[in-house]
């Protein structure tokens, strides 16, 4: 939709610039970006926790960013996340655990963190950290 509406060039500002800005939180989270797809980021983070703490901070600089004309209206990630072991390959990362990952991101709308209900067991409940 981006593209379409501001074209080509001006499209690919705006979807660098809103990874650039996930990047920051991701890596502010203690987490690293592992990949990069077109207009998708995969990444690694320490724990599910970790992740959750992301994926909101992610939703949250994304809303600030567009309520303060950083990106234009419209701009938004869709975000999965599970919590699992993955086996890491000359810097790639593979398993179960990532194909999830990435099943469930697609699952998302716009604005949305989808997890599964495993990864929610392995969350720490509040005030439990």
């Amino acid at each position: 939709r981006l593209y379409r509406e501001l074209g080509d060039g001006r499209a690919r500002e705006v979807v660098l610039s809103a990874l650039d800005l996930a990047r920051g939180v991701i890596e502010r989270g203690g987490g690293r970006v592992v990949d990069r797809i077109g207009d998708e980021l995969f990444c690694l983070l320490p724990d599910g926790d970790a992740a959750l703490h992301v994926a909101v901070a992610l939703q949250e600089a994304v809303a600030r960013a567009v309520e303060s004309g950083e990106l234009p209206a419209g701009t938004a990630f869709r975000v999965g996340f599970v919590h699992g072991p993955v086996l890491l390959r000359g810097g790639e990362v593979f398993g179960a655990t990532v194909y999830l990952a990435k099943r469930i991101a697609s699952t998302a709308k716009a604005e949305q963190v989808l997890t599964t209900s495993e990864t929610v067991t392995a969350l720490t409940a509040p005030g439990d950290d």
